[in-house]
């Protein structure tokens, strides 16, 4: 049961990892895009 347990969890690594990495690259550019909105809404003030 381990071993089916562990195949199927890195199988699921497999699948889900660029998955991930889609989801934090759009977070992270999210995250800049919001800071550089507050940076000029601040100096624009």
């Amino acid at each position: 049961p381990s071993t089916v347990a562990f195949s199927f969890f890195s199988s699921t690594l497999i699948y889900i990892g660029p998955f991930l990495k889609d989801i934090q690259a759009k977070s992270s550019t999210l995250v800049v895009n919001v800071v550089k909105k507050s940076t000029v809404h601040r100096f624009s003030i």
